[in-house]
């Protein structure tokens, strides 16, 4: 059974078009609402600190020209959990971030609701991710 996403903000940090909507149809479908989607951390972190907080990151690791780590660092500083974009083996991911959600590359509806499916938000809509 996919979270309920019903009334959550959900940062979306791709920076492949296609791949971003996609996301951001899925997050959608599944009752979220969208932040961004941005493709660089820059936005992303600009928008953060603007207000516009998430519940939940969903971020692309490898953004071209820069990694996401950062962003998923500031997240997890908020409490906000994160759920890693890659295309590569988690085993590649550095230690730090091999604790966290995780999405493959190719993706489908039903994957990220099954890689949102292991986050928890408390009653106070804060959220959990599986880092140790």
């Amino acid at each position: 059974m996919s979270p309920s996403l019903s009334g959550r903000n959900v940062l979306i940090v791709e920076d492949e078009y296609l791949l971003a909507s996609a996301l951001k149809e899925a997050v959608e479908l599944l009752g979220g609402r969208v932040v961004g989607p941005f493709a660089r951390v820059q936005q992303a972190m600009q928008s953060i600190q603007s207000g516009d907080m998430p519940d939940v990151g969903l971020l692309d690791v490898n953004l071209g020209s820069e990694y996401s780590y950062p962003l998923a660092d500031a997240l997890a500083e908020r409490g906000i959990p994160t759920v890693l974009i890659t295309g590569y083996d988690p085993d590649a991911l550095p230690e730090a971030y091999r604790s966290l959600s995780y999405l493959r590359k190719p993706f489908d509806l039903a994957s990220v609701s099954s890689a949102l499916e292991g986050l928890t938000f408390d009653a106070h809509g804060q959220g959990n991710d599986r880092r140790s």
